[in-house]
């Protein structure tokens, strides 16, 4: 799927996977662009994983770098030949291991352009509402003070960075809650809403009784919605919902601690936010952050790494994780490193209004920093200047036309998703229900995508075809009770 983005809208990409073709293992990295219209190859390179601060085995990094000699290479490559580019698109190409890790993003700085890493799912995710409306969750270890100063300066930079009108849900431990509440600084506003810790498990009982109750009028006896009441691993995620009321979000923003099992990346957060001491803590995949993400209604997704010894390298992979399969952006962001936030509200602003670039005004780039990385769908920028790009001749708009009647383009909402969009183009949010079955359906059409297109074989594709169909009528149905909402 990355490819065909990279070929529809022409776009400088440094392409890096593993090398396990020879004796020593490498990173191999290639730089391509279209400067005169058809693709070209600038170099390939092979670097020893040395250079990069990796090595072989399982155990996770902890400091990496990008390799001198590629720097070096990348630097010269868009200075001399490629002058005329907006901006450079990182494709990793999987497997690819601890490669996601690497701050490719001080590249940035090096060529003064942009850098954003090309996502591997279509198609891009329906915004809906008028407003910026993100749902802040954070949990800060107990004693420290960090997670209410971030929430402030997420506050202040929005004040100063956001164009579009924006309203903000904060969810936060009690040690947190109560920096804030005790600030006379910090005041909630009908757009800046503080959420109480103390009513978590209150919200928690009430939507699992909610759910019971549904599955009972189904017919059924609860037991397939939640095991047993006392699941605590919810109670975060049914503390925020409940606290939205129904209303979806178009942003997702979480900072926490970050470890590793094995290889894999999660998120370590208290079992409550009114929880205290440290020896019970949960632990979250990127799964369990999307399936967040989805049911909140929210395109864009952040991760914060806190001010915290060993989590910025988990941090950044689940972000790298999250990013390159659900469609919609995703950021990450170092609290160490972008210190004030303006680094982080300057990408959601960048997201937010597609027209108005606020950090162009400011000089300020946040897509050329150590402290901060986005999976970027190129559609979602495509109308930014100097983010600009050819017009898609249509020919090659047809080509990567999806599976399924109609053959809408995969990375082109469907006739349905428009319709829902449209209506609430000038309300200020959406319903959570209408927001998260969009959500649901863009997820499972990407991964149908992106499996049909790896294996065409007749089968698959006949498979795909009727997953295809069955989506169509999840967004027919979402669009025609939306209609009496």
């Amino acid at each position: 799927m990355a490819v065909r983005l990279t070929k529809r809208w022409k776009l400088a990409v440094l392409r890096v996977r593993l090398d396990l073709s020879g004796r020593t293992p490498a990173v191999r990295s290639t730089l391509t662009a279209f400067p005169d219209g058809d693709e070209r190859q600038f170099w390939d390179r092979r670097d020893p994983l040395e250079d990069f601060g990796l090595r072989m085995g399982s155990v996770p990094p902890r400091r990496l770098r990008v390799a001198a000699g590629l720097r070096r290479a990348v630097e010269s490559t868009l200075t001399d030949e490629l002058r005329m580019e907006p901006s450079l698109w990182l494709r990793l190409s999987p497997p690819y291991g601890f490669l996601g890790v690497v701050p490719w993003e001080e590249l940035g700085s090096r060529i003064h352009l942009p850098v954003l890493r090309v996502p591997n799912s279509l198609p891009v995710a329906v915004e809906l509402g008028r407003r910026w409306s993100i749902a802040i969750l954070l949990d800060t270890p107990a004693g420290q003070r960090w997670g209410a100063r971030h929430i402030r300066d997420i506050l202040h930079q929005m004040d100063v960075q956001m164009s579009t009108p924006f309203e903000v849900d904060i969810f936060v431990d009690i040690g947190t809650y109560e920096l804030l509440a005790a600030d006379p600084g910090f005041a909630s506003a009908p757009n800046i809403r503080l959420h109480m810790p103390t009513h978590d498990l209150e919200a928690h009982e009430r939507r699992l009784r909610r759910k019971k109750a549904r599955s009972a009028a189904r017919g059924g006896d609860g037991k397939d919605t939640v095991d047993a009441i006392d699941d605590r691993n919810l109670v975060w995620t049914n503390w925020t919902l409940d606290g939205l009321h129904g209303r979806a979000v178009r942003a997702v923003h979480i900072v926490g601690e970050g470890a590793f099992h094995g290889e894999i990346p999660m998120l370590t957060y208290r079992p409550r936010p009114t929880a205290t001491g440290f020896t019970d803590r949960r632990f979250a995949p990127a799964e369990e952050v999307i399936r967040l993400a989805d049911m909140t209604g929210a395109t864009l997704v952040s991760l914060g790494s806190p001010p915290t010894r060993h989590s910025d390298a988990a941090v950044r992979m689940l972000a790298d994780t999250i990013g390159r399969t659900r469609p919609g952006p995703t950021l990450y962001c170092s609290l160490t490193g972008d210190r004030d936030a303006a680094e982080l509200v300057a990408a959601h602003a960048f997201i937010a209004d597609a027209r108005t670039l606020r950090y162009e005004r400011d000089h300020r780039n946040p897509f050329a920093s150590r402290s901060l990385f986005g999976y970027i769908p190129p559609e979602t920028v495509v109308d930014h200047e100097p983010l600009s790009w050819p017009v898609v001749p249509q020919a090659l708009a047809d080509d990567v036309a999806t599976v399924g009647p109609g053959r809408t383009p995969i990375s082109s909402p469907s006739p349905a998703a428009r319709e829902v969009q449209g209506r609430y183009d000038r309300e200020d949010t959406a319903p959570a229900w209408v927001a998260s079955a969009l959500r649901f359906v863009e997820r499972n059409r990407a991964a149908v995508n992106t499996r049909s297109l790896a294996v065409p074989n007749p089968r698959d594709r006949a498979r795909a075809e009727g997953i295809e169909r069955a989506l169509s009528e999840i967004e027919e149905l979402t669009a025609r009770y939306s209609r009496r909402q």
